[in-house]
């Protein structure tokens, strides 16, 4: 049974480790994180750690990672908790703070007395807090006077519970001590959907995540895919199909998880780019093409000027137009407009893909090589480009 388990809590890890990277590192947003983004963030890292090191224990049998996670895990109602708080911008109760910090406390007490994970009064008491700590937060949220809440903090909170009342039952079979009927433990599961929950609410935030179409829909796949694994591989026995399906879901929901985050990343970034847009100063140049190169449409961009390198003294380039490695055919292409050409002939010089005016005053320009197609370059150096041209008019 282990084994299976050790797979389970290490896919988890990853996917949750993923989304605490996400959450504390300013990586595409130009930006620290925000408060809200530390405290769950930091509840993600906590959960991580207690899945790798469970995970690894499993796997292994070294004990210094079975002690490892205990501790990880008696701090979770506390970390959960804070996340909560934030997320209602409301503090909660004093009595719910200190049952939490207290009961962390004590629970690490009990973990360093009792330390066999086959004490009945460790398990005990773990599984109550736990499943307290889980309950108690989602509870103070919903019992909260709604009408003091916004529409989106009410959202948050029916998804919250929603969460919680699908990841409690999952979390007591994590207790072999306490309940020993299913063949793997199924804890991992509830937090990777907690971490694919707080993903899809910051990208979707009007939509349940946990009945969004795209969540029901990984539940059909894992039921149609595990049944036919094992039809395929001849198994038949009950434990083998429960096996099969945690791992099969497991696999589904990391995937989707990193591809919310990816998509939450490039919507990160698109929105602190125009941000940055906004305030640029083009009297600048240099500090303009500094400041874009932290975004991936111009990671790859650089000024230049006439008479440096292999730019001609004498070339000019027409504002508010961008011009490519390859000059246009079409309605663009007139006889008499050689700037294209002579665009062309610099970007080939310079291994750049695309050049536009970033300040016509001082005659600087901006080249671009573009290494991802999906990143939008043109779409962007267009709007730059137009910026550029209509704030040298207001100059």
């Amino acid at each position: 049974m282990l084994p299976w388990d050790g797979v389970i809590n290490l896919l988890a890890a990853a996917g949750v480790g993923a989304v605490a990277l996400h959450m504390l590192l300013p990586v595409r947003r130009n930006r620290l994180p925000s408060l809200l983004e530390i405290r769950f963030g930091a509840l993600s890292l906590l959960l991580a750690l207690f899945l790798a090191s469970r995970g690894f224990y499993w796997i292994s049998e070294i004990r210094v990672f079975l002690g490892l996670s205990f501790v990880a895990i008696c701090f979770v109602p506390l970390g959960l908790l804070l996340a909560v708080e934030g997320l209602l911008r409301r503090h909660a109760p004093l009595a719910l703070k200190l049952f939490a910090l207290l009961g962390a406390l004590l629970c690490l007490l009990i973990t360093i007395l009792f330390a066999a994970s086959t004490s009945m009064v460790h398990s005990l008491f773990l599984a109550g807090f736990q499943i307290l700590g889980l309950l108690l937060p989602s509870l103070w949220a919903f019992l909260r006077d709604r009408s003091q809440l916004s529409r989106r903090e009410n959202q948050r909170v029916n998804g919250l519970l929603t969460l919680t009342l699908i990841g409690v039952p999952f979390i007591a079979t994590d207790f072999s001590d306490l309940l020993t009927v299913l063949p793997v433990h199924l804890g991992a599961i509830a937090i990777l959907m907690f971490a694919y929950a707080t993903v899809h609410s910051a990208r979707l935030p009007r939509q349940n995540p946990v009945l969004s179409w795209r969540f029901l829909s990984l539940i059909l796949t894992t039921l149609l895919v595990a049944p036919a694994l094992i039809w395929l591989t001849g198994l038949s026995r009950w434990d083998t199909f429960i096996k099969l399906t945690a791992l099969v879901f497991t696999v589904s929901l990391l995937l989707t998880l990193l591809l919310e985050l990816l998509n939450l990343r490039d919507q990160s970034e698109e929105r602190a780019l125009l941000r940055v847009l906004s305030a640029l100063d083009f009297s600048r140049p240099e500090a303009v093409v500094n400041r874009l190169t932290r975004f991936s449409p111009f990671e790859h961009a650089w000024l230049i000027r006439p008479g440096s390198g292999p730019v001609p003294a004498d070339f000019r380039l027409q504002p508010n137009r961008i011009y490519r490695r390859n000059p246009p055919s079409g309605p663009e292409a007139t006889p008499h407009d050689t700037s294209h050409r002579d665009a062309a002939a610099v970007l080939e010089s310079i291994g750049a893909d695309i050049l536009f005016v970033i300040d016509p005053n001082t005659d600087a320009y901006c080249a671009v090589e573009v290494q991802d197609p999906t990143a939008n370059t043109a779409d962007w150096a267009k709007i730059l480009a137009a910026l550029a041209r209509a704030k040298s008019l207001n100059d």
